[in-house]
């Protein structure tokens, strides 16, 4: 995580200015870029957002108050109106969803064997996690609903 984005206490929170759907528009261009990189480190945090759940929709589920953990996070740094909390958690699942994506298209897909694999696997991803998406990435269930997911597109 970006150290200077993620030290922030409630006494230096940074004001973020929404507009009528409660998606950040100010101050200014860099906080608003600071604040979307925020969230898209925090989308990348596993203690926060872990990659062993299938679906976002799923996070609350297999992990209790998840998604309210995070809005916790995030108005702990941020001066931000609870009104944006459907958005800001909207917008973490995009990135979480977005993240495994890469993660898969960068350190599965290009290796034909688990070997090879966990020899390329990411750094900053814990291995637990990495161990959990390699064993659903090879799932045949998992490769036909991507299929059928794919020709419905």
């Amino acid at each position: 995580m970006k150290a200077g984005i993620h030290a922030l206490t409630e006494k230096d929170q940074k004001a973020i200015i929404m507009n009528a759907n409660f998606q950040p528009i100010g101050p200014d261009e860099k906080t608003v870029s600071d604040f979307v990189e925020f969230l898209g480190t925090l989308s990348r945090t596993s203690s926060l957002c872990p990659l062993t759940v299938d679906k976002w929709t799923d996070m609350n589920k297999v992990y209790k108050d998840a998604k309210e953990k995070m809005w916790d996070y995030v108005k702990k740094r941020w001066a931000i109106p609870n009104g944006a909390k459907k958005w800001v958690l909207q917008t973490i699942g995009v990135l979480w969803r977005n993240y495994k994506g890469r993660l898969k298209r960068d350190h599965y897909t290009p290796y034909e064997t688990t070997k090879m694999r966990w020899k390329n696997r990411p750094e900053d991803v814990p291995d637990e996690d990495f161990k959990f998406l390699l064993k659903k990435w090879k799932d045949p269930k998992y490769k036909v609903c991507v299929k059928i997911y794919i020709h419905m597109l």
